[in-house]
């Protein structure tokens, strides 16, 4: 019983930071899709989020995933529900409904955050490599 509250703690704590991590990436992001002030760079951001948006709810709250032959867990980076095989029934254990959801958002928002922080890191070397070849 005691592993079972550490790792509720664990999962929140995840949570919350995957949730702030992916805030502040998007953000940045945001900022600097506007600083550009092309109309095409800013419409390829939001699709950019929107795609990972897509890719986060998909596999992030509906993905389920076998580990083993006795494990399975529904939802990633975060397991939302984890069912384990005993003799020859699944046993599920869910979370309490606040980390439960925060959980969901933060699978779900994952992927916006890496796909947010790859699109800043692609548009900050597309940037430097037009300021070099312009001077």
């Amino acid at each position: 019983m005691k592993g079972i509250g550490s790792t509720m703690i664990l999962s929140f704590i995840v949570a919350v930071a995957i949730i702030a991590g992916t805030i502040a990436l998007v953000v940045r992001g945001v900022k600097t899709a506007v600083a550009s002030e092309r109309h095409s760079t800013i419409a390829g951001f939001v699709l950019i989020l929107t795609i990972g948006l897509i890719a986060g709810v998909w596999l992030g709250v509906f993905g389920e995933f076998k580990i083993n032959e006795r494990i399975r867990i529904q939802g990633a980076p975060v397991p939302l529900v984890i069912f384990v095989l005993e003799d020859q029934n699944w046993t599920d254990f869910v979370k309490p409904p606040t980390v439960s959801y925060l959980c969901m958002v933060a699978n779900a928002l994952f992927p916006v955050g890496v796909f947010a922080l790859l699109w800043t890191l692609f548009e900050s070397r597309l940037g430097k490599h037009k300021s070099t070849t312009q001077i």
